[in-house]
């Protein structure tokens, strides 16, 4: 008889202790709860190892028989307290929802709800036929392998056009050992003769075949619409306000550090970064220095090339004059609203990390750096209309620790600074105050400890938990 663990997705094996263990107690928790509700369920792929994922962005994807957003709120009521809901992503039309799971210094927990696999509002396999010949394997329900093999291979063709290399021995062994199984879970969809035809293809590695298969299936899912005019207008709406949705309220997060030279703004963001890339993948991690930079340079603009100060000396050049200083914010406040409109807000509607070292507030507190001879006031008033991130760490530490690290501006200079980003920013949304007199360790696992939280309460709140 064909073993499941054939047909899987070849991983790294699991460590020890990798994920938080009140990560993973939520898993059974929730699939108890979905029996306990007589919901039909099974786990699409990685049960193997499960509840304990393979590696740490390995996830857990459940086909349901009830709407993914009564499921998770089943997550939300199994959660032990020390759980976080790091993110919520809603994704094709809210047919299938992500939901990330977080604790201190562990990998997040993915979970992917669905009803079935699906593309452009059409079921891509018959999560029905799916569901009912589910086999339980070391107590999971989990589908025969030709199930199994025929939803990764219409995910993989649908949404990246192609089966990666590495999979292509799986696939090829399930479809040609569970065949039946496998055209059972296309024929409802595709029709008996495409479904053999397909079953054919993939059992004999056929792969080029099969990209231009599902280049024709997708135009042909998409003429489908004209034919059923009502249809097509239910995937329009549930389309448009799912990506109204994940504008009004992005998954991703905006977070800027302020802090005087020498606070670690460098350092720390780089290792913040590596901690949150779990929830945040790398891919999906932006960073950028002090503005959006979608303008260029002032001075590339009058010829003059990139007029960037000496970095070793922020304050060794002259202001600008009162004139010349405010064509130069004005164009830098345009940077601010087209890069954040443009740029910021599109990436954080995609559930995307953006990280600044430095942000507008820093005309405030420091405008010799930027060479601005403007009044705090006019200043102020523009920043009105900078959108400010969700989460601002102001990074701090007595002046001498700062100046022995950085010693581009005097201790006077650098306490100044400090008292001045302290008083600009007290009592604003979302800023908080973290002590950098410490090792890059102790200051990051802070960071995280209140990132996670701000994230699980704005979910909550979003979610109406």
């Amino acid at each position: 008889m064909l073993d499941a663990t054939d047909c899987v997705e070849k991983m790294v094996a699991t460590e020890s202790g990798q994920h938080d263990q009140a990560l993973t107690d939520v898993l059974p928790r929730f699939v108890s709860a979905l029996n306990d509700q007589r919901i039909k369920w099974c786990l699409l792929r990685n049960y193997q190892s499960f509840p304990v994922p393979r590696s740490p962005t390995s996830d857990f994807d459940f086909i349901v028989d009830c709407e993914p957003r009564r499921a998770v709120d089943f997550i939300k009521s199994v959660a032990g307290p020390t759980v976080r809901v790091g993110m919520v992503v809603f994704r094709s039309g809210g047919a299938v929802i992500s939901v990330f799971l977080s604790t201190p210094r562990s990998p997040s927990l993915r979970i992917d709800i669905m009803r079935s696999a699906v593309w452009a509002g059409h079921d891509l396999i018959d999560a029905e036929d799916l569901l009912e010949k589910r086999r339980t394997v070391n107590g999971i329900s989990v589908p025969a392998p030709g199930h199994e093999v025929a939803d990764s291979l219409m995910t993989y063709l649908f949404h990246s056009g192609k089966v990666k290399a590495e999979y292509r021995a799986s696939t090829q062994k399930c479809a040609e050992e569970d065949r039946s199984n496998f055209v059972s879970c296309l024929s409802a969809v595709w029709g008996k003769v495409e479904a053999d035809q397909l079953s054919k293809k993939a059992a004999s590695g056929d792969w080029e075949w099969l990209a231009a298969w599902v280049r024709g299936a997708r135009k042909r899912l998409l003429w489908s619409h004209a034919r059923n005019p009502v249809r097509a207008l239910e995937a329009a709406c549930l389309h448009v306000f799912n990506v109204a949705r994940r504008l009004l309220r992005p998954p991703g997060l905006f977070v800027s550090m302020l802090g005087p030279d020498g606070a670690g703004k460098t350092t720390i963001g780089h290792a913040y970064l590596e901690r949150m890339n779990t929830l945040y993948y790398k891919k999906n991690q932006h960073r950028c220095h002090w503005r959006p930079g979608v303008l260029p340079a002032p001075g590339v603009i009058v010829g003059k090339g990139s007029t960037q100060g000496d970095v070793t000396n922020p304050h060794s050049k002259s202001l600008h004059s009162p004139p010349v200083s405010f064509a130069r914010f004005f164009y830098f406040v345009i940077d601010y609203v087209v890069g954040y409109w443009g740029g910021i807000r599109p990436r954080l509607a995609k559930g995307d990390l953006v990280l600044f070292d430095r942000y507008f507030d820093d005309f405030i507190v420091d405008r010799r750096r930027y060479r601005l001879d403007l009044p705090l006031s006019l200043i102020r008033l523009f920043g009105k209309v900078v959108v400010r991130p969700e989460l601002v760490f102001v990074l701090h530490a007595p002046a001498d620790i700062l100046h022995a690290r950085k010693a581009e501006l005097p201790v006077d200079e650098i306490a100044r600074q400090t008292v001045a980003l302290k008083g600009v920013m007290a009592g604003k949304n979302g800023v908080r105050f973290v002590c950098v007199d410490r090792g890059v360790d102790a200051v990051v696992d802070e960071l995280e400890r209140l990132t996670i939280d701000y994230l699980d309460q704005r979910n909550r709140r979003w979610l109406n938990w």
